[in-house]
């Protein structure tokens, strides 16, 4: 018996189990496209859009930046970023 597919973030990505998509929009003025979906404004300096289409996006591409929180469970024990740009373990 087979599990029924369910999204992990509803409205995401595409169900589709040959080539899911992440699903992200596109500024109708300027063409900028969003991950994940923008509904607002458009955050493009030079354009003033606030409509936008919702659209697959490539399975492919390049990632631009990402954040990596992490939270240790022992109260005392943080990071810092030193002068010299290296972390070093503050007790």
């Amino acid at each position: 018996m087979t599990k029924p597919v369910a999204p992990a973030l509803e409205g995401w990505f595409t169900l589709d189990a040959e080539k899911p998509h992440l699903i992200g929009t596109q500024c109708k003025s300027c063409g900028t496209y969003y991950f994940p979906k923008q509904s607002v404004f458009c955050k493009n300096p030079d354009c003033n859009g606030e409509a936008f289409d919702e659209v697959q996006l490539s399975r492919t591409g390049k990632v631009w930046s990402f954040t990596n929180a992490c939270m240790s469970l022992r109260i005392r024990s943080c990071l810092t970023r030193s002068s010299q740009s290296s972390w070093k373990r503050k007790r």
